[in-house]
Order: structure tokens, then C-alpha cells, then sequence
């Protein structure tokens, strides 16, 4: 007699499980190599005004949509999604915030439909996306719009909702450029000052400036990581007046590594998001990582695996096992 057949839901969960047995072999990098880095920044006079480099964005800054630079770092097209600076698709939420549908594992039915849609509202943060570009510019803008939620009691407001500027010289390194949480970044000035002028969430813009930049003249590549919790409302990139414009990067076509875990992947408490440990896998494996982390709710429940097993990934990564102990009895 052959055995059983998994079910048609447990399979999902299977086939990811299957994979992470090679992840560790994929995932092996080469031990970094150490390199005298150039000054990314000039420390001479410049002809620029210092009005324009470290304060709020001249009015005259030429912008460039993100959106028309490309969001990446999501395992659905954008118009799949509610948003492009959010992770889950439109169809996801009517999946797990289904107050009818059989809810397993555990047996408090309520508890584990509530788990489940609190899935959704986690996946509206665009933790692991970014943006890529070139440009020649001497100094570079950056504006956004966010729900700031102001951190929380282990998280500093940086890590939290700003935003983290990265820079590659030709055929060198990405190296940290910026991040939103040293720049003077609101009416208020920056964001740690901001989060005590307004205590609680708040719909709030801000700004950062990186530059005058060594050899101003020369391209170099950047890519700007999104906050790891506050909801995103709208990026753009500026120039001054009369500099060259950002270009959007080629998009990656190799098939990514999908990351599924809890806060630890959903990025707590790192000080800003170029360190949340999904963007720096992808730059030390040179290669585009998914990150489905959901802070405490990596649970491994079916509806949820369905829809990561839709990613087309090169191999799956599962790191649950900090929030599976609520259902150990």
C-alpha cells in the first residue's frame, strides 16, 4: 500500500521546506575583501551654496518619481498590488482576513483568523524594497512621504521610517552614503526631533542631501532602501538645477532568494534600512532577495504559504521559528 499523498494546502509549506536543505550552499560567500576605500564626499570649498548641502532641498531641485526609477524587491508585478511600495498583492488580503474560511494550526479559530490578517496589515510596510539608479550629479535629494509610527520602545525612529542611500563607484563596492536620520530632515528638523514635536503616527514628509561628492562629474550607481515599518506614500529623487537627471538601473532577471521570518527579518531593530539583514544578504551574495517577514506572525500558516510559494525564487529561506512557540503544547 503507498502512503499517503499530502494534502493539496500542506504542500505548499512542503515544497518550501524542501529547499532550505541547499539554502546554505547557495546563500556561501567568498570572505570579504578588505580595500582602501576614496572619500565618497569632498571635503574642499564648492561652488554650490552651502544653503544647498545639508539643509531642506532648494525650490528649484529637478524630481524624479520613484516609480518611474523602478520599486524592487517584490515577488508580484505592481499592478497586483495595492500599492507599489507594498509587499502582498490586492487578492491576499480577501485570503487572510476571511472571517469564514478553516483556520489551522491551533485550536482558537478567532485567535488564528486574527494572526492571519494581521499578516496582511504587515505586508503593507516595504521592508526589503528599493529603488536603483545612476547619475553624474554632485549632490543628490532625496523627499518622502510616510505614516511615521515614531519607532517604538526598542527602535530608533531611523531604522523604523527613514530612509538609507547606498553608492557604487565604477567597478567598486556599494559603500553607506546617507541615511534620513542625519539630515535635517522636516519643518522640525530631523527625525529624531521630529518624533518628539509629534508623538504617535502622523502623515509626515521629509528629506536628506548626500554630497558635494568627490569627482562630481563622474556616474556613479545608488540604491536607496525604503523604510523597514512606515507606510510609504511617495519617493522621489532631486537634482540641483542643470545636473544630470537619475536613470533608472537595469532591472536584475535572476531569480531571487524569498525570505519568510518574523521581526528579525521584518527588520528590528536595525539602525537604519540598509542594515536589515535581507539588504545586506543581497549585497554580500550580489544577488535580489524577496523579504516576506512579518513581525511576529511567522507562522506558517497554509493561506499564507500558497501565496509565498507564488514567489519564482531561486530558493526559499525559512526563518519561523522565533514565533512558533505560541503553538507548542
Amino acid at each position: 500500500m503507498s502512503p499517503a499523498r499530502p494534502s493539496v494546502k500542506a504542500q505548499s509549506w512542503l515544497l518550501l521546506i524542501a529547499a532550505v536543505g541547499s539554502a546554505a550552499v547557495a546563500l556561501a560567500a567568498p570572505a570579504a575583501t578588505v580595500v582602501a576605500e576614496k572619500p565618497l564626499l569632498d571635503p574642499l570649498p564648492h561652488s554650490y551654496s552651502p544653503a544647498a548641502v545639508g539643509g531642506m532641498p532648494p525650490a528649484d531641485t529637478m524630481w524624479t518619481d520613484a516609480l518611474t526609477l523602478g520599486v524592487h524587491g517584490k515577488a508580484w508585478p505592481d499592478a497586483a498590488l495595492p500599492s507599489p511600495y507594498m509587499r502582498m498583492p490586492t487578492r491576499a488580503q480577501a485570503v487572510l482576513c476571511n472571517e469564514t474560511a478553516p483556520c489551522y494550526p491551533g485550536p482558537d479559530e478567532s485567535r488564528c483568523r486574527a494572526n492571519l490578517c494581521e499578516v496582511w496589515s504587515l505586508s503593507n510596510t516595504p521592508t526589503g524594497l528599493y529603488v536603483q539608479f545612476s547619475t553624474a550629479s554632485p549632490i543628490l535629494y532625496v523627499r518622502f512621504r510616510t505614516r511615521a509610527q515614531n519607532g517604538d520602545w526598542l527602535w530608533a525612529y531611523n531604522g523604523h521610517s527613514g530612509l538609507d542611500l547606498y553608492a557604487q563607484e565604477a567597478g567598486g563596492p556599494w559603500r553607506w552614503a546617507t541615511s534620513s536620520g542625519n539630515n535635517p530632515g522636516s519643518a522640525y528638523g530631523s527625525m529624531a526631533a521630529d518624533a518628539l514635536a509629534q508623538p504617535g503616527a502622523s502623515i509626515t514628509n521629509y528629506s536628506m542631501v548626500l554630497g558635494p561628492m568627490v569627482n562630481g562629474t563622474v556616474p556613479r550607481n545608488f540604491t536607496l532602501y525604503l523604510s523597514a515599518r512606515g507606510l510609504l506614500q511617495s519617493v522621489e529623487v532631486g537634482v540641483p538645477r542643470g545636473e544630470a537627471a537619475p536613470v533608472a538601473m537595469a532591472p536584475r532577471t535572476e531569480k531571487p532568494v524569498v525570505l519568510y521570518g518574523t521581526s528579525i527579518l521584518h527588520g528590528a531593530a536595525a539602525g537604519r534600512a540598509g542594515m536589515v539583514w535581507s539588504t545586506q544578504l543581497s549585497r554580500v551574495i550580489d544577488q535580489p532577495v524577496i523579504n516576506l517577514g512579518f513581525s511576529g506572525h511567522g507562522l506558517m500558516q497554509q493561506q499564507v504559504g500558497a501565496l509565498v510559494a507564488e514567489a519564482e525564487a531561486s530558493v526559499y529561506v525559512l526563518d519561523c521559528e522565533w514565533n512558533m512557540c505560541q503553538y507548542v503544547r
